[in-house]
């Protein structure tokens, strides 16, 4: 899985609405593993594995959104970003169903 490693760091270390445009990378990843790798070929496993990576999108989505900001210190600055992750989330699916 060492293939999906640079693309996931970089989704790890970016803002949710920079995710959007790593998550083609990260799909024709995924696609590689599931052409060569004998492991990976089921229906199930590439599913486990695009899950892995959808929680890993909403992690980083979560971990953006202050909680502090939410009760009152800058309610502006929580609403742009609960924004920017459902916008990312909402990338993610189409993104997903494209490919």
């Amino acid at each position: 899985m060492k293939t999906l490693e640079d693309p996931c760091r970089k989704i790890e270390k970016a803002e949710p609405k920079e995710i959007p445009s790593l998550l083609p990378d990260v799909l024709n990843s995924v696609r590689i593993i599931w052409e060569l790798s004998d492991t990976y070929a089921t229906d199930e496993r590439m599913k486990g594995l695009l899950t892995k990576i959808s929680n890993q999108i909403n992690q980083r989505c979560r971990q953006k959104i202050n909680k502090e900001d939410m009760l009152g210190n800058d309610v502006e600055k929580c609403m742009r970003d609960l924004d920017e992750s459902i916008e990312c989330c909402k990338q993610w699916k189409d993104i997903c169903t494209k490919m």
